[in-house]
């Protein structure tokens, strides 16, 4: 019993440990903890949309459609986006899906 105790112990430490708090230093040289970021949607669409196209320009239709799918639904106002969906339908043939995202962009 004592052996089960010691484990339980030293498992319950391990746990612990693992689920501290994430910081990130910022420019001012002050550290903000990660969950209290603010999240750039626009920011992140813009990311997601790179990412989307440079899937798309390797041949990797999948993953650029996930990502793209990804930027629209962080900046859905965003018409960069739009255009860049517009553009991976008209690369994988789909003419409907194609006027229907350059007509969001506007």
């Amino acid at each position: 019993m004592k052996h089960g105790m010691q484990k339980f112990f030293v498992m319950t430490l391990m746990a612990l440990s693992v689920t501290g708090c994430v910081t990130e230093r910022t420019y001012s040289g002050t550290d903000t903890p990660v969950a209290e970021r603010k999240f750039d949607k626009v920011s992140a669409a813009r990311e997601r949309m790179q990412l989307g196209l440079t899937y798309l320009s390797r041949g990797n239709s999948e993953q650029a459609k996930y990502n793209l799918n990804k930027a629209v639904e962080h900046a859905p106002n965003l018409s960069e986006v739009h255009v860049a969906m517009a553009y991976y339908y008209q690369t994988v043939d789909d003419v409907v899906r194609t006027e229907e995202s350059y007509k969001r962009c506007h």
